[in-house]
């Protein structure tokens, strides 16, 4: 049960941060576009950015696999920042 249990887990941690890399990666995709069109080089900011969301994804598995328990009413993911911030401005628990 406990192997279940703990490879449940590890799914749902692959999960959420696939969808941190697909939310930042439409950032990033938004940004170019707009860089281009205002005619400013995105080649630099794309490198921190993918740096920037590594290491969140990379901080955030981290802290799942710690042993940081989870409610069990608590089922559903939140992306760690909305759509006013980036990646960039990781989201400060209080």
């Amino acid at each position: 049960l406990r192997d279940l249990e703990k490879r449940s887990e590890l799914q749902s941690l692959r999960h959420v941060e696939l969808l941190l890399e697909l939310e930042a990666t439409k950032k990033r995709q938004r940004r170019d576009e707009l860089r281009q069109l205002s005619g400013a080089s995105a080649t630099s900011a794309t490198a921190a950015d993918t740096s920037a969301s590594a290491s969140a994804m990379t901080s955030f598995s981290a802290n799942r696999l710690s042993g940081v328990q989870q409610d069990e009413s608590e089922s559903d993911y939140q992306i760690p920042w909305t759509d006013g911030e980036t990646a960039d401005e990781p989201v400060v628990d209080d």
